[in-house]
């Protein structure tokens, strides 16, 4: 789990092939998250930060809590 000092370090940089941002406004389905994860994967790993837009700026995210503790699962 990150730190909010963590997190502003990561937002101070802009999205690049090891850092995407998605606003998942709605919650993403198993098939997006796990494209998206596959995708930082296939890149030689990477962080996929939810409820932040293109620009960097925290929007926040309906995504639940359950479906983030999913995510390690789907991706193996």
């Amino acid at each position: 789990m990150y730190i909010s000092e963590d997190i502003d370090d990561i937002l101070r940089n802009r999205e690049n092939e090891v850092l995407e941002f998605k606003e998942a406004k709605n919650n993403f389905d198993s098939r997006e998250r796990s494209d998206y994860c596959a995708a930082i994967a296939n890149a030689g790993g990477g962080r996929l930060l939810l409820g932040v837009n293109d620009s960097g700026e925290i929007v926040g995210t309906s995504v639940y809590i359950g479906t983030i503790e999913k995510i390690p699962q789907e991706v193996h």
